[in-house]
């Protein structure tokens, strides 16, 4: 994932003085970007049991629990640039007490990569509902077709729980210039659902 930030403005603004009391130029459009990517193997075995809620000829419905534990190997990487304000200033008061950094300044480079890499377990939890039917034979052109004859129709909605999943946005732990953001997980539950259509034969 990642962002921009604008300041609008004019062409430029002036600091009142710096230490030496010369005028600073700074710039008020910049642009500032943070990408974050997480990549996620996941690996393991797998266990469960399925239980039918009634059969028929023509209609049945059954579902299917699958848990597992899985080696979770990730690799988090964030990248960017020009992350805080453009200068690092401290106001005491009304006065302005410049360390001498400016991030505008084409000098001072404020680009930044961090990673980390490592291997953990992570628990999946996985609910499964499939409705098969006869429906077919009452839909016209379909029903005229031989080879779908003794086909079922089957609809299914699945719903998958990991736990201990490194998340891009819950990755990055924010530095304003001069300090730059690095990574820090905050592990986090990930789930999805999805919906699967299909036609079943029974020989």
């Amino acid at each position: 994932q990642g962002a921009s930030t604008f300041r609008p403005g004019g062409d430029e603004v002036f600091v009142p003085t710096d230490n030496s009391g010369n005028d600073i130029p700074i710039p008020l459009f910049f642009e500032a970007g943070l990408s974050s990517q997480v990549n996620t193997h996941l690996a393991g075995p797998e266990a469960g049991f399925r239980y039918d809620f009634g059969r028929s000829k023509n209609f049945s419905i059954w579902g299917q629990t699958t848990v597992a534990v899985l080696a979770n190997s990730e690799q988090v990487k964030i990248t960017g640039q020009n992350i805080g304000d453009p200068l690092d200033v401290f106001w005491l008061t009304e006065a302005v007490t410049w360390t001498g950094l400016n991030f505008t300044d084409p000098n001072v480079d404020t680009t930044f990569l961090d990673k980390d890499t490592h291997t953990h377990a992570s628990p999946m939890f996985e609910q499964s509902l499939f409705v098969e039917a006869n429906v077919l034979r009452y839909i016209p052109i379909i029903n005229k077709v031989h080879l779908l004859e003794q086909a079922q129709f089957q609809a299914g909605f699945t719903y998958t729980v990991i736990g201990q999943m490194a998340r891009a946005g819950e990755s990055i732990q924010w530095k304003a210039f001069p300090d730059t953001p690095y990574v820090n997980i905050d592990y986090r539950t990930w789930s999805m659902y999805n919906w699967s259509f299909g036609v079943n034969w029974t020989y």
